[in-house]
């Protein structure tokens, strides 16, 4: 799906974890770059051989357990966003079972991991934005869910997912959002 916004053309494109290793050798490398970046997880890692190694196995489980939305803008890879349908991995603090218990399954979903290689915030709220009406229209899910498994630099990425995300943080390491 092609998208215009302020004259620049973005393309939102659902990956598919098939045979198409171009795609997807795109695709590690940008959350390898992010990763030595950003350090979104924690890996406990003594060489750069066996962090590669984390990161690639984290990446596999990623493809093999999420939706994966992609933005790119002229046709470079901006921002990833994965969403896990079935909720495996999300941990709920026991204040918030109640809260969730008043939501259909089958309408939310979680918030797995993001990538992204660009500052610009009015850029990424648009891309975010469109990427949530994406799987609001296209898999009906109206509610987001989340942990925060951040340990580097955790309270930069709280603000960041207010800011951009637009998450509401009910727990230190629980959030939710209903798209709009």
């Amino acid at each position: 799906m092609t998208i215009n916004y302020k004259g620049l053309s973005y393309k939102l494109h659902e990956f598919i974890n098939t045979f198409d290793n171009e795609e997807k050798e795109q695709l590690r490398s940008f959350y390898k770059k992010f990763f030595f970046r950003s350090k979104p997880v924690p890996l406990n890692c003594n060489s750069i051989s066996l962090l590669n190694h984390e990161i690639d196995q984290y990446f596999e489980d990623t493809c093999l357990n999420s939706k994966i939305i992609n933005f790119f803008r002229e046709n470079k890879l901006i921002l990833s966003i994965a969403f896990d349908f079935e909720m495996k991995s999300l941990t709920i603090p026991d204040k918030y079972l109640k809260f969730m218990n008043r939501f259909e399954q089958k309408e939310c979903c979680e918030f797995f991991f993001a990538a992204s290689d660009f500052n610009n915030l009015t850029e990424m709220q648009f891309c975010v934005a469109k990427t949530f009406e994406y799987i609001k229209k296209n898999y009906n899910k109206k509610y987001i869910f989340g942990n925060i498994i951040r340990q580097h630099k955790k309270e930069k990425f709280k603000k960041t997912i207010q800011r951009i995300f637009k998450f509401t943080i009910l727990d230190d390491n629980f959030t939710f959002h209903e798209i709009p």
